[in-house]
């Protein structure tokens, strides 16, 4: 068995994408109407802050259709383990060795993707601070090292639940 990937949906981008051209749009328009009697403000700062706003718009909004025009992979299960890039928490690459058991529960109308860790400790002391908050939080809550949420992908939690027995049972 080769590894299975799954990707991320976007729907969540095209929002972001509306909201920053809807702001796009009310920059341009202040820039447009910057010499305006009716801004008390003086107009060469309003054309800055103008132009500054529109060129932080724009970085957005090209960031985020260059990432909706990639085919990004929110989580791959393979043979050597599974690589997390489901969310903005994600935890990388966990090796199949250092595994003890995965499993996709549902836990309020959602559906997660636990991995336990065989060795808990050698991964809370190899990890950066960010990461430690994050493992011992999903411990506090969860029991469980790492938690991956599958409202994310494109596919089912049945496919990722598939794909989980066939490499881990």
């Amino acid at each position: 068995m080769h590894e299975i990937k799954f990707e991320l949906k976007n729907g969540k981008l095209y929002i972001i994408i509306a909201i920053f051209i809807f702001f796009f749009l009310i920059g341009v328009w202040v820039l447009l109407h910057s010499n305006s009697p009716s801004f008390d403000i003086n107009p060469i700062l309003v054309k800055i802050s103008s132009c500054i706003s529109l060129i932080f718009f724009t970085a957005v909004i090209y960031f985020c259709v260059k990432t909706i025009l990639s085919k990004r992979t929110g989580l791959i299960i393979g043979e050597n383990g599974i690589t997390d890039r489901a969310s903005l928490l994600s935890f990388g690459f966990i090796n199949k060795k250092s595994i003890k058991d995965a499993r996709v529960e549902e836990i309020e109308h959602e559906h997660y993707l636990f991995v336990e860790l065989l060795n808990r400790d050698k991964y809370l002391n190899d990890e950066n601070d960010y990461i430690l908050r994050l493992l011992r939080e999903n411990i506090k809550k969860y029991g469980c090292e790492i938690v991956i949420p599958l409202s994310n992908l494109k596919s089912s939690f049945l496919e990722v639940e598939k794909a989980i027995n066939i490499v881990f049972k």
